[in-house]
């Protein structure tokens, strides 16, 4: 089994190697191998661990090894540990081979292929480490199974399915790929939901099509991935339009409040807007709304966007949707901008912060 195990890692090695060679920018000539010092260690190995085996004389029956006597345990026993660290010192080596070459791979499938391919080689390790336990039955009954047993099984299954996996990595990369992205997708587009709905509820406007249809439509002959991408690319255009249509509603200290519990931007860019919804319903109902700065911009205005992707873009509205919906800061920036508003006096968390309740964000209440 081990030699099988060892088969296959050096199977999906080479099955890799031709996509590996375009990557790595090798230099001719400079590559390094075994050479001849690997090559007389594995030979000394070899011999060492069949001389072993002969001097204990083992004899077998009923799918056991069994031996007689101190000295022939010792030297089956001996012959296990040998091979065992054999096995160690060649499955360190190939891991880290593979794993040096992986890490200057950039992102794809044959990198994905490479670290399957260790992960197998590191499952291995594991494997050789058990047989450990054959080592110590040897010197105590002087019997050694010759079946597996039902932890080297495992182990030895996980090996195998992983290094197969790593070398046709380049077959079923491509295929899996757009499910992958079309779930991710999702899970994104879920979780803009909570800030979408509520900027879509103040202000109907920024909605490009009706709220019903949330991965685009199967006549358009895109395939369910480009439908999802399409529907995430529209919800952060939203998103953003409705950012735009707060602005006359932002309370400048907001962002000042939300710096005396926390530095995380993306609170901040949910309180604002937090604070910003709450204004312009007010507004919309004839009460202490704020008045209009005809679109200019201030200090609390949220982040303009980061990146330069979609996925950068949709990765950061997703923190800040999130924070919108469960974030107690931004809960507290509520209360204290309706307290603001109603001339409540402030909230119980200034007070206990020991702020001046007439103060905020350095002007006086209104």
């Amino acid at each position: 089994m081990f030699a099988l195990t060892a088969a296959a890692l050096s199977l999906g090695h080479r099955a890799l190697g031709r996509r590996t060679a375009g990557h790595l920018r090798h230099e001719a000539g400079r590559g390094r191998g075994v050479g001849a010092p690997g090559r007389a260690v594995s030979l000394l190995f070899f011999v060492l661990c069949a001389g072993l085996f002969m001097l204990a004389r083992p004899r077998c029956s009923d799918e056991l090894l069994t031996v007689h006597g101190w000295p022939e345990r010792a030297a089956l026993a001996a012959s296990d540990l040998v091979y065992t660290v054999y096995l160690l010192w060649g499955l360190a080596v190939f891991i880290r081979l593979i794993a040096h070459h992986s890490g200057r791979i950039g992102a794809g499938a044959v990198r994905a292929g490479l670290r399957l391919i260790v992960m197998s080689a590191a499952v291995g390790v594991l494997w050789a480490l058990w047989s450990v336990e054959d080592v110590a039955g040897v010197l105590l009954t002087g019997r050694q199974d010759i079946d597996e047993d039902s932890v080297s099984i495992m182990l030895s299954s996980a090996c195998l399915v992983l290094g197969a996996l790593g070398a046709t990595t380049t077959a079923w990369w491509a295929p899996a790929a757009g499910p992958a992205q079309w779930l991710r997708t999702r899970r994104t587009h879920r979780a803009l939901r909570p800030l979408w709905s509520a900027l879509c509820e103040a202000a109907p406007e920024i909605c490009l099509t009706r709220p019903g249809v949330l991965l685009g439509s199967p006549r358009t002959g895109m395939g369910p991935a480009s439908r999802a991408q399409f529907a995430l690319y529209r919800r952060v255009i939203e998103i953003r339009d409705g950012c735009l249509a707060m602005r006359p509603h932002v309370h400048p200290g907001v962002p000042a409040w939300v710096a005396e519990q926390t530095e995380d931007a993306a609170v901040r860019d949910a309180a604002v807007l937090a604070v910003a919804l709450d204004r312009a319903a007010e507004s919309a109902k004839g009460g202490h709304g704020s008045p209009s700065r005809d679109g200019r911009a201030t200090q609390a205005e949220v982040s303009p966007g980061v990146g330069g992707s979609l996925d950068d873009e949709a990765a950061w509205l997703s923190r800040v949707s999130r924070a919108f919906a469960s974030s107690p800061v931004v809960g507290e920036c509520r209360a204290r901008a309706r307290a603001e508003r109603t001339g409540s006096g402030g909230v119980p968390g200034e007070r206990r912060r020991g702020g001046d309740p007439q103060e905020d964000g350095g002007r006086p209440v209104s």
